[in-house]
């Protein structure tokens, strides 16, 4: 998915000016907030700058380029692009991913469900409305009804 790997690189004003604010009052915790660096390790969506490289041998490792080939993640994606979830991009790699952990888990998640799931994730445009709906119309999908 071009657009989330590649969202990383282009930033908004206010996106540099938040982000510096934060790495400055939080600087041992700026890294886990990257959402860019969610990948999937064994399923299960982990920050890989906060993962030793050691304890990561012997599991499946997937990112979001992985999404790709993967039937969750296809529909995820579909279901990003149709809604226009993305604005500016930065997160997008670990919202989704993130997602398709929570649809492999339960594909009829509640509102609830999807908002625990997502914790963590920050949006720093605030899409979470979009990015809640994409889910849902995810689920729907997998399901078989949209």
């Amino acid at each position: 998915m071009t657009y989330c790997r590649n969202g990383c690189r282009r930033t908004s004003a206010s996106g540099v000016v938040i982000g510096a604010l934060f790495a400055f009052l939080f600087p041992s915790e700026w890294h886990a907030v990257l959402d860019g660096h969610i990948v999937s390790v064994d399923g299960q969506p982990t920050r890989s700058c906060t993962l030793p490289i050691g304890t990561a041998k012997n599991h499946k490792i997937t990112t979001i380029e992985g999404m790709e080939n993967d039937r969750v993640g296809r529909v995820v994606q579909d279901a990003w692009t149709e809604l226009g979830v993305a604005q500016c991009g930065y997160c997008q790699a670990g919202q989704i991913m993130s997602a398709v952990a929570l649809l492999k888990q339960n594909t009829r998640p509640t509102d609830k469900q999807i908002d625990t799931a997502m914790n963590g994730n920050i949006c720093r445009c605030g899409t979470y409305p979009r990015i809640r709906a994409a889910i849902q119309l995810a689920a729907r999908r997998l399901q078989g009804a949209a």
